[in-house]
């Protein structure tokens, strides 16, 4: 049985379509995986009494004598997320998921809150040792 050019062509060429669109079907389907940031302790300096301070790619709250740090990473796919200009809340620029300051998700793509970091407040005037 021969099979001519034109059909040996044209179903090489089917099997590369359907190779490529697996392909980009498995990349699609890795990168809408929520994001999962490890944990991880922020430092903070004791002496620093700014309400909102950025340290290491956290933001670091502190309100009625707490100290809350969450993750900068957006839970959808992982983008920095940006302080409103008001400073009520953070945005990501990539899909609009939107957090109030306690980690709360308001509004967006997001299916979860903010990662809460552990806090561990540090003597400022102590050598950092690095």
């Amino acid at each position: 049985m021969s099979v001519s050019r034109r059909a040996w062509v044209a179903e090489s060429l089917r099997a590369v379509a359907v190779s490529a669109t697996g392909f980009i079907a498995l990349l699609g389907l890795r990168a809408a995986r929520p994001v999962r940031v490890r944990d991880r302790v922020v430092r903070v300096p004791a002496d620093d009494h700014d309400k909102l301070t950025v340290i290491d790619d956290a933001l670091v709250v502190r309100r009625g004598g707490q100290v809350r740090a969450f993750s900068l990473r957006c839970p959808h796919l992982g983008c920095k997320l940006s302080l409103d200009a008001d400073e009520r809340g953070l945005t990501c620029p990539c899909h609009g998921s939107r957090f109030d300051l306690d980690g709360n998700r308001i509004s967006g793509p997001a299916t979860r809150g903010l990662t809460e970091l552990r806090v561990a407040l540090t003597d400022s005037s102590a050598p950092s040792g690095r």
